[in-house]
């Protein structure tokens, strides 16, 4: 209590209390937290087929498997060490038979489990596919899902992680939309913000009502693309579910996060360096058959981003702490706009999520400048 008087006066200090009454950690709620899984989109081919972004999904080893691994790693290695002492061949580490790998179901919510070979990495956790990271073509048909979103439920042992799967048709428009910085005003304040906030409040004013009036399906898909940790994607699903300003919501859909731990993922933001993440992930948008239409960031790695993957420069666009907007690939004269509040903007962008400029094109044989 005297120490917190005495720190008053001094702005530039800060402290922290902690209380009798805090939670206290309890082993069942920290192994609900150890796995997570990352939303995924099916896309429905013309051809009958279909295709899949990467499922992210992963199943944490447990301390006693990660204590288990590290004996064993020394183990092997003095094991080695002698052999090599006294002439022998060195075996080259681990042997089949040691890697460990775990059955995990999954389940698609109201209709039960579906065909899907997926097994929990020993060594680090993450799922491998029968498509490496995704399942297969042959799996994807065989599961019921509806248009739109889908609940799934990965299970392994006694735990338990929840994602989405969005089916969508070959040649929907794709509006891809950063989240911190993008739809929060800041990088850092705004992940605090949305993580720890119960009605969380720092978030570009109109960007509800905006990406809710351009979004419009069936044609017109959201996709939220985050340098969060996978991790991290709950709690940034449930964020994005429940931001309100003034009545208006976001538009429901998938959200990517990267397949990194957290401090990989925090590292990135802070220093700036350059992430192959966000592009990899538009590729195999792009590549499933759905149409990257427009983008919006916070920053030039954003931009750069967009533009390898295949988005124009006209429909890149970058939001500042100020809510100004503007197209920073794009000629000066493309113009800038005063928040999601804009008028133009909005004209714009639901140009861009249609097929007006094909229409144009069609007509006029060349590139349009909407």
């Amino acid at each position: 209590r005297n120490a917190g008087r005495e720190q008053r006066g001094n702005s530039h200090v800060a402290f922290v209390i902690f209380s009798s009454h805090s939670r206290r950690w309890h082993p069942k709620k920290a192994s609900l937290m150890s796995a997570y899984a990352v939303d995924a989109v099916v896309v429905q081919r013309e051809d009958g087929t279909r295709q899949a972004t990467a499922f992210h999904v992963r199943f944490e080893p447990t301390t006693r498997a990660q204590l288990r691994r590290a004996s064993t790693s020394i183990s092997q290695r003095a094991t080695r060490a002698l052999r090599w002492a006294r002439g022998g061949e060195d075996d080259g580490g681990f042997s089949e038979d040691e890697e460990e790998e775990n059955d995990v179901r999954v389940e698609l919510d109201g209709e039960g489990m579906v065909t899907c070979e997926c097994v929990s990495d020993g060594d680090d956790g993450w799922c491998r596919f029968a498509g490496g990271d995704r399942p297969s073509p042959e799996e994807l048909a065989t599961w019921p899902l509806q248009p739109g979103r889908n609940d799934l439920v990965y299970e392994s042992g006694s735990r338990k992680c929840k994602s989405r799967c969005y089916l969508w048709r070959e040649g929907d428009f794709v509006l891809a939309c950063d989240v911190d910085g993008t739809v929060t005003k800041s990088d850092v304040r705004g992940f605090l913000d949305s993580t720890l906030s119960m009605v969380p409040t720092h978030a570009h004013d109109g960007v509800c009502a905006f990406m809710a009036q351009v979004v419009a399906p069936p044609r017109a898909r959201m996709l939220y693309l985050t340098n969060r940790p996978a991790g991290w994607a709950g709690k940034t699903r449930a964020f994005l579910a429940k931001l309100d300003q003034r009545g208006s919501k976001l538009p429901d859909g998938p959200v990517l996060c990267q397949p990194a731990d957290v401090m990989a993922a925090f590292a990135g933001e802070v220093t700036h360096a350059p992430n192959p993440f966000k592009t990899k992930a538009l590729l195999d948008v792009s590549r499933a058959g759905l149409r990257l239409a427009c983008g919006f960031g916070n920053n030039g790695r954003d931009a750069d981003a967009y533009a390898r993957a295949g988005v124009p420069d006209l429909a890149i666009f970058v939001i500042d702490e100020a809510s100004s907007i503007t197209l920073p690939r794009a000629h000066r004269s493309a113009g800038r706009f005063d928040g999601y509040g804009d008028a133009a903007l909005v004209e714009r962008v639901r140009g861009l999520l249609s097929d007006v400029v094909d229409r144009l094109m069609e007509k006029t044989g060349d590139a349009v400048v909407i």
